[in-house]
C-alpha cells in the first residue's frame, strides 16, 4: 500500500509539538487533554500547566483540534495507544510526527495586558 503524504499546516505541527512538549514534561496526553491544553481551557487536569509555554498556544476550538488530531492519526503522524487499566487512549508520536514536531515551536496566545491609560509626562 502506498504511504499517504501531505503537507502539514502550522496548526497541525503545533499539535505534534504539543505532544512532544508534554512528553518532555513526563506527561502522556489523551485527545481531550491535549485539545484543552492547546486551547487554554482551564480545568483540574490543565490547571497545573496554566503557566507552561504551550498552554493556550492554538487558537482553535477543542473540537477543531480533535478533528486535526484524527487527521494526523490517519496519516500516521500520531499513534493512539489504548490503556486497558484506565480504559483510555493516549497519544504518541510516530516517526514522521517526531520529524515534523521538531520543525516548529510552541508560543502561547495568551492575551497581553490591555493598557487603558498612562500618566501624563
Amino acid at each position: 500500500m502506498e504511504e499517504l503524504k501531505r503537507r502539514l499546516k502550522p496548526s497541525e505541527r503545533k499539535i505534534l509539538r504539543g505532544i512532544m512538549h508534554l512528553k518532555d514534561l513526563g506527561l502522556e496526553p489523551t485527545m481531550d487533554g491535549l485539545a484543552n491544553y492547546l486551547y487554554g481551557e482551564l480545568n483540574e487536569g490543565t490547571y497545573p500547566l496554566k503557566d507552561d509555554e504551550g498552554f493556550s498556544s492554538l487558537a482553535k476550538s477543542p473540537k477543531k483540534i480533535k478533528n486535526k488530531i484524527n487527521l494526523l492519526v490517519r496519516y500516521g503522524y500520531i499513534r493512539l495507544v489504548y490503556d486497558e487499566e484506565l480504559d483510555e487512549r493516549f497519544l504518541y508520536l510516530g516517526e514522521k510526527g517526531i520529524e515534523e514536531a521538531k520543525k516548529t515551536t510552541l508560543k502561547s496566545n495568551k492575551a497581553k495586558e490591555v493598557i487603558q491609560f498612562r500618566k501624563i509626562k
